[in-house]
């Protein structure tokens, strides 16, 4: 686990524990520091079940790499997702960005399945939109839920 704030990360060994068993405790391996940072390097072929910042990036970190994905995107989400791509056999995402002057409504992808040798190419900004349904969708008390199947149908058989 990675963390800036170590009082976070006691708290979640602690749940961890208490839930599953504390003779786990030996099993998690915990780096209180930037997940970002070059130093801090995931283990190859490595699990990472994460929940990165939704935010844009105020000020680069003084040890990061630098990226296109960084460069391009100047979001959290997307640089953590890039370095958890690199460094990972299998990859689940939701991504989701909002900004306050733009906020009318989500739109949704299927699950993006792909090949190791495609990261690269996936993690380009463009290509993560290409996916991206036109239709947007307000939550409301009238409309609780989103989900529009003949968009993933026809993305599916394209």
């Amino acid at each position: 686990m990675y963390d800036v704030d170590s009082v976070a990360l006691k708290i979640c060994v602690t749940s961890i524990l208490l839930k599953y068993g504390r003779e786990l405790k030996e099993k998690i391996h915990i780096i209180d520091g930037d997940f970002l940072s070059a130093k801090n390097n995931l283990p190859e072929n490595c699990k990472v079940i994460s929940n990165p910042p939704y935010a844009a990036i105020q000020q680069v970190g003084f040890d990061w790499k630098e990226t296109q994905v960084l460069n391009d995107s100047r979001e959290l989400y997307s640089c953590f997702m890039e370095k958890i791509i690199k460094n990972c056999n299998s990859v689940r995402a939701a991504i989701t960005v909002l900004r306050r002057d733009n906020c009318d409504g989500f739109r949704l992808t299927p699950l993006i399945r792909f090949k190791s040798t495609e990261r690269k190419e996936l993690l380009q900004c463009k290509m993560l939109e290409s996916f991206l349904s036109p239709k947007r969708q307000k939550i409301s008390q009238t409309s609780p839920a989103y989900f529009d199947d003949r968009y993933f149908l026809n993305k599916r058989s394209a």
